[in-house]
């Protein structure tokens, strides 16, 4: 074992995690720590690394006050919420479930440290289905409800405000016996048990608990869930108008609305729980938002690829015009590549295309395809991302509540050289500003360029009725929206309503988008593939497409 493996192992924490002390003998330079395991970690990495790894670290840290302070106020809300008993024994057949502290740092858009926060957690995976846990589901809002309130919010001149609820998981009653050990901390540390109350971080059902908790309170001040996402909440007023939306992203909060209706509401929540952030929208879910004096608004994620940058130690890296070019399709150096730096990177990035790229989606897609055996080249994927990353770090994409709901579907043909599947390409606009997009390799191999496009029109369908229902639901309104298709033979088959002799084989779900057209729910209607907004992601581009695409989508 190399020295330099420690040094420089700041992505793999399993490997430090599992280090035995007897590996180190022979390297005088590294002084060895104690975990709460039983483990033994290099001090070295430890003091370097910009959170603790456990509790024993702290003391060796500069920054230790910040520390043993949100080490302090995370007890204090444990006991001030009674999330917890004291017992000196348990019961025999208890299974008893071991905690660890974890800890985080919470920055904000200009990634400046706003909060130390530290956190007990329970040991879910040490829980027994049947003992101390059985129904674990818990929901999360979308991304495009997210988006959707924001364009509504511009559309009605509405002010966005977040909330964050402090420890909210500590709001959840639990139902289930569970026992924990002490955490090191506490001041009865070693001198028994806790036996839970309410729901602590990690158990397994204490999502589900606090999602419970909180639907539950929204609907008694008033508000409706509603049954197409079931983290959104809209209040309507007496004049039959909705007047508040709520959007609920585990414990963090959205909520827009007409002033005073908004005003009143928070002053509702607040009186139920701890809040710890209450302000107009800025920073959510590692998203930049801003508005303008007319209540145009811009998200955008400068900070996040910095961050990303940085992570990655590339922030000098050169910049590109695309962020997939013809060489990264073909592997060509084959030498293994660490899976858990790959993986770490592709997991930020898909973050990232979901959220505010739809321009990387189809690059990402593609590098995530050789997540479990990357290669260099694979790496060399994933650089090229960064590259165009860093060309492009200030696109914003903007709403100003004007403008038509649009679908566009497109499809690559047997474009993966391996399996020769093709890609799905769907993107929903209101005017030229994105609400949702995707980029799906088709599980099927198609036979046809048209039925590649039949099986994107018809993953897009579901989605377009999706959208149409909320908006049913919430607004009252009926949303006609046209469905965009640059192959002139599949919207021929989809206004036919009937395959020809070569397309019956498709699986009987493709027919599901008939009915749409057939009802009015979809209208059909050709453009050209030089407009085709969905091109970006069936394939790679070259530069001038790409500039044209992300000069309509993206405000630069």
């Amino acid at each position: 074992m190399n020295t330099n493996d420690i040094y420089n192992s700041n992505f793999n924490n399993n490997f430090i995690n599992n280090l035995d002390k007897n590996d180190l003998i022979p390297y005088k330079k590294v002084d060895m720590i104690l975990n709460e395991d039983g483990l033994y970690v290099p001090k070295i990495y430890v003091v370097n690394t910009e959170v603790p790894i456990c509790y024993n670290h702290i003391k060796f840290r500069n920054d230790k006050k910040q520390w043993l302070l949100a080490i302090e106020n995370e007890l204090k809300n444990l006991y001030k919420n009674h999330v917890m008993t004291f017992v000196k024994t348990i019961p025999k057949d208890a299974n008893l479930i071991s905690t660890q502290w974890v800890f985080a740092i919470k920055r904000n858009k200009f990634n400046e440290i706003i909060k130390f926060k530290a956190r007990i957690v329970a040991r879910g995976d040490l829980q027994i289905y049947g003992l101390d846990y059985v129904v674990v589901y818990s929901p999360t809002l979308d991304i495009i409800c997210i988006r959707l309130i924001i364009f509504y919010a511009s559309k009605f001149k509405w002010e966005i405000y977040q909330l964050d609820i402090q420890a909210a998981y500590l709001n959840a009653p639990l139902k289930e016996d569970v026992y924990v050990k002490i955490p090191q901390g506490d001041k009865n540390f070693g001198k028994g048990f806790w036996k839970l109350n309410k729901s602590l971080y990690g158990l397994k059902q204490s999502g589900r608990n606090w999602n419970t908790t909180i639907t539950d309170f929204l609907i008694k001040i008033g508000f409706q869930q509603s049954k197409n996402e079931h983290c959104l909440f809209f209040h309507v007023n007496s004049k039959n108008m909705v007047s508040c939306i709520i959007g609920l992203y585990v414990d963090d909060m959205i909520i827009t609305g007409f002033k005073h209706d908004l005003l009143y509401f928070i002053q509702k929540i607040k009186n139920k729980f701890s809040i710890s952030n209450c302000q107009p929208i800025n920073y959510i879910l590692g998203i930049s938002i801003e508005k303008d004096s007319n209540f145009n608004y811009t998200i955008s994620q400068k900070s996040y690829i910095d961050n990303l940058l940085n992570r990655f130690n590339i922030k000098n890296i050169r910049k590109c015009k695309t962020p997939c070019t013809g060489e990264n399709l073909i592997s060509k150096n084959t030498n293994p590549f660490d899976k858990t730096i790959y993986k770490s990177a592709i997991g930020s990035l898909i973050h990232l295309s979901k959220c505010t790229r739809p321009d990387i989606s189809f690059a990402v897609n593609f590098a995530a395809r050789f997540c479990e055996n990357p290669t260099v080249s694979d790496w060399n994927k994933i650089l090229n991302i960064f590259k165009y990353l860093n060309n492009t770090i200030n696109y914003k994409i903007t709403y100003n509540g004007i403008g038509n709901f649009m679908a566009y579907s497109d499809a690559d043909f047997g474009g993966d050289r391996v399996d020769r599947k093709s890609t799905s390409g769907m993107m929903i606009c209101i005017g030229n500003n994105p609400i949702f997009w995707a980029s799906k390799k088709q599980t099927t191999v198609a036979l046809s360029t048209t039925e590649a496009e039949f099986i994107s029109a018809t993953t897009c369908s579901r989605k377009i009725l999706w959208i149409q229902n909320l908006i049913k639901e919430i607004f009252n309104k009926n949303l006609k929206m046209t469905l965009y298709l640059d192959n002139l033979s599949c919207k021929k088959v989809l206004e036919n309503g009937q395959f020809n002799n070569n397309m019956k084989h498709i699986d009987i779900q493709e027919h599901f988008i008939f009915d749409l057209i057939k009802n009015n729910k979809i209208n059909l209607d050709y453009i050209g593939t030089e407009n085709m907004l969905a091109d970006i992601l069936t394939k790679n581009i070259n530069g001038n497409k790409m500039t044209k695409f992300t000069n309509i989508i993206f405000t630069k």
